[in-house]
């Protein structure tokens, strides 16, 4: 952390205690809904949909409000709002409450990384890349801590104090916050118009082909579980290996990696690259179902082909850091980075139908037009954003 500006600490250590409380109720929340609330599985789609929706409704509006109050007292906010949301867990059972509580913990999340996305633009300054890029090692890491944890409570059925301690977490979080340094965003110039990030194509066309690369993240979450079942060939508990292997080359590489891909111009070109692995990836996965292998061997490719995958996953979240960034106005930080997370939110909610019809409905063809997709992407990444783009340098100013 040497080289990281003053600031990190305080905010990879909130990072860090949110990450954790995150990962306790991503794993558990359906099993919640489902056995101790008791909802029939198709209500519980209703409130994980109804909320999902809200969320993406929620978070431009809410980005633009980080940028009105500041943005470290807007993630305070939705971080101990959501914490409150959260403890209601613990004491709601009947569905119209359950959907409002759950849609009040997935806006407050939708706000919160927006506004923390542009906290990390105001404390960063000049090294907001490597800064996000090190918070998100460090996400990583409370997020497989928060799934284990949560992994013993839903063993021991204690889903109220799960959600109890995500809450404590969450708030930790929220008031961590309150040390860290958070320097103003400039003043918009005259005449601004309110939502500028909508109005600014380029940064909206990046916006859609970063969120079709960000595809990775289910590829990894959706389609290679669903793939190992369809071969029935290697051991369910793969797909924990896999998981592990990714998160390992994350945790380790993402801050290098994003050193490499510090300009707007490295970050555009950088584009053919991630297709051209992310395509090598899908071409792996979808040769193992022709592959006359033992478990052992087969489990081998697919470790091959998830390192493969993670070079990618290095390269595109480092390459949309920047873009994200450096491609939008200074004093709109939350809005833009809310639009920026608009376009993996809703690349995720399609993903599952995607895939599955894709890599299981067509098999070794689907793998291959999944890979042609994200390489076609890549490359039109390059014609998006022109590669002699200036950027100012971000403004660095007193604390809020």
């Amino acid at each position: 952390m040497r080289r990281l500006p003053p600031g990190t600490r305080p905010l990879a250590v909130a990072v860090f205690a949110n990450a954790i409380g995150t990962g306790l109720v991503l794993t558990a929340l359906a099993l919640f809904l489902a056995r101790a609330a008791g909802l029939p599985s198709g209500r519980v789609a209703v409130v994980l949909s109804v909320a999902g929706f809200a969320g993406l409704a929620a978070g431009i509006p809410l980005g633009r409000l980080a940028d009105v109050l500041g943005a470290r007292r807007t993630t305070r906010i939705m971080l101990l709002c959501r914490a409150g949301a959260t403890l209601a867990f613990a004491f709601t059972s009947s569905f119209p409450l359950l959907v409002v509580v759950t849609t009040a913990v997935t806006v407050t999340e939708r706000g919160g990384n927006a506004a923390i996305g542009a906290l990390i633009a105001r404390v960063g300054g000049a090294a907001r890349v490597t800064v996000r890029a090190y918070l998100r090692s460090v996400a990583n890491l409370g997020v497989a801590l928060g799934a284990g944890l949560a992994g013993v409570a839903i063993a021991g059925s204690s889903y109220a104090l799960l959600m109890a301690g995500s809450a404590v977490l969450v708030a930790a979080a929220g008031v961590l916050l309150r040390w860290v340094p958070a320097p103003p965003a400039p003043p918009a110039p005259p005449a601004t118009r309110t939502w500028v990030a909508l109005r600014n194509r380029r940064y909206l066309a990046v916006t859609a082909l970063h969120g079709v690369l960000s595809l990775h993240f289910d590829v990894l979450a959706v389609a290679l579980p669903l793939w190992i079942v369809f071969l029935g060939t290697v051991p369910p508990w793969t797909v924990s290996v896999l998981v592990v292997v990714n998160t390992v080359i994350v945790v380790l590489c993402q801050v290098p990696a994003s050193r490499r891909i510090d300009t707007v111009r490295r970050a555009a070109r950088v584009g053919p690259r991630i297709g051209a692995v992310f395509l090598a990836a899908c071409l792996v996965f979808g040769a193992t179902r022709y592959l006359v292998l033992p478990p052992a061997a087969l489990v081998a490719v697919l470790v091959a082909g998830v390192v493969v995958l993670s070079v990618g996953e290095l390269w595109q979240t480092a390459s949309s850091f920047t873009l994200g960034f450096d491609l939008a106005d200074e004093h709109a930080q939350g809005q833009y980075q809310a639009v920026f997370g608009l376009g993996r939110g809703l690349t995720k909610a399609v993903a599952p139908v995607l895939l599955t019809g894709l890599c299981l409905g067509l098999g070794l063809p689907g793998w291959v037009l999944l890979g042609l997709g994200l390489l076609g992407c890549g490359v039109l990444l390059v014609r998006v954003v022109p590669s002699g783009e200036a950027v100012a340098e971000p403004p660095v100013g007193p604390a809020e």
